[in-house]
C-alpha cells in the first residue's frame, strides 16, 4: 500500500509541474498525504492552496472536499477549520458553493457529535442559503435538509411529538413542486429517526422493506439501511 501512494504521489506532482492549477490535482495530493500519514506534507499543500493564485472557486472546491476527507478520518476538529474557511471565502460572489460547504459540514457534524453541537452549523447552512443569488433549486434542497436536522434533532432528543409535526409537515408537500426527490428522501430520513427513537424494531423493519435498499446506490440509503440494522441487531 506505501508503493501506491509513493505512486500516486509522483503523478500528481508531475501533473501539477505541467499546471499548478488543477484544482483535482490539489484534491488528490493533499488527500494522499492524508491518507499516507504524511501531516506535515498535507499542511503544506493547504497553505500552498490559500496562499497561491487559485480563484476563490477553486478554494472553496478544496476546502469542502478536503474537509470531509478529514471528517471521514473522524478529524472533525480539523474540518470544521476548513469549512468556516470554505463558507467565508464564498460570500462574496459563491452563494451555491458556500452552501454546499455549509451542508456538508452538517452532515459530518451530524454523524460525528451529540445533538447539542448541531445548531451553530444549521444556522451557519440557513445563513448561507439566505444569499442573493443562491441557486433556487438548491436553496429549496437545503430548506429541506434542514427540517430533516431540525427533525433529527427532536427524535435523538425525545421530543417525538416536534418530529412527527416536521414529518406530516414534509409528507404535504407536493413531491412534482421539489428537486432531486427531496420530499421522499426527507420523508424517509424523519421517519426513520422517529422509529429509531422509539425504538420500534417491527416499525424499522417495515420501513426498510419499501425498497431494495442493499442494491441501492444512493450513498443516503445506504447510511440508513446500516444504522437501522445496527438498531436491529441492538434491540435483538
Amino acid at each position: 500500500r506505501h508503493g501506491q501512494f509513493e505512486e500516486a504521489e509522483r503523478t500528481l506532482k508531475r501533473t501539477l509541474l505541467e499546471d499548478g492549477s488543477l484544482i483535482e490535482a490539489r484534491i488528490g495530493l493533499a488527500t494522499t498525504y492524508l491518507a499516507s500519514g504524511r501531516e506535515s506534507e498535507r499542511k503544506k499543500q493547504v497553505q500552498l492552496l490559500l496562499a497561491g493564485p487559485l480563484t476563490r472557486l477553486d478554494r472553496t472546491t478544496f476546502l469542502r472536499r478536503h474537509g470531509r476527507a478529514l471528517a471521514n478520518q473522524g478529524r472533525l476538529h480539523d474540518a470544521k477549520a476548513l469549512w468556516i474557511q470554505c463558507i467565508t471565502y464564498a460570500e462574496e460572489g459563491l452563494p451555491n458553493e458556500g452552501s454546499g460547504c455549509a451542508n456538508i459540514a452538517l452532515s459530518g457534524v451530524i454523524w460525528l457529535e451529540e445533538p447539542a453541537q448541531w445548531r451553530p452549523w444549521m444556522d451557519r447552512l440557513r445563513t448561507a442559503t439566505a444569499q442573493l443569488g443562491m441557486d433556487k433549486d438548491l436553496r429549496t434542497f437545503y430548506a429541506l435538509r434542514l427540517l430533516w436536522a431540525e427533525a433529527t434533532l427532536a427524535a435523538r432528543s425525545g421530543q417525538i411529538d416536534k418530529a412527527e409535526t416536521i414529518y406530516r409537515k414534509v409528507e404535504a408537500m407536493a413531491p412534482g413542486d421539489l428537486p432531486f426527490s427531496a420530499r421522499d428522501w426527507t420523508a424517509r430520513g424523519i421517519r426513520l429517526e422517529i422509529l429509531l427513537a422509539q425504538k420500534d424494531a417491527p416499525g424499522l423493519v417495515t420501513h426498510m422493506a419499501t425498497r431494495n435498499i442493499p442494491r441501492d446506490r444512493d450513498a443516503t440509503c445506504l447510511m440508513e439501511y446500516t444504522t437501522a440494522r445496527s438498531s436491529l441487531a441492538t434491540a435483538n
